[in-house]
């Protein structure tokens, strides 16, 4: 991996360049997955900001009160094996080469139409016993 990140920023750069003023994320694809995959597979926070609802909701059959507590699970969120498949365990930058434009807003929270809520009974329990 480190030969194809380093082969890449050479054939954008020239080898021995330092540039750092000059934009690159348009010319290197394989280092964009690579941080991409960094950023799923080593979450920076185990959970996002925690924010109150507004209004009562149902949510893929969850009914969710007004003014309560929620939260996503970042950790479950990137290694959910219904969104990423049997090798959610893996670090491999190669899934996002293929990835389009909304499963990548869909894992840095950008895309509304995408929600992942908790398969454990315990986040469950916490969500009915915080309404």
């Amino acid at each position: 991996m480190q030969e194809a990140l380093a082969h890449e920023i050479e054939g954008v750069l020239g080898a021995g360049a330092d540039d750092s003023s000059r934009p690159l994320s348009f010319a290197i694809p394989y280092v964009e997955t690579f941080l991409h995959e960094v950023m799923r597979f080593r979450p920076l926070i185990p959970l996002n900001g925690f924010h109150n609802t507004t209004e009562a909701v149902h949510l893929h059959g969850h009914a969710i009160c007004a003014d309560t507590m929620v939260f996503i699970n970042v950790y479950e969120a990137h290694f959910n094996w219904e969104l990423w498949g049997d090798d959610d365990g893996e670090f491999r930058p190669e899934r996002w080469l293929s990835a389009s434009a909304d499963d990548t807003a869909m894992l840095f929270g950008q895309q509304e139409s995408h929600r992942v809520l908790s398969s454990s009974p315990l986040v469950n329990a916490s969500v009915s016993a915080s309404s």
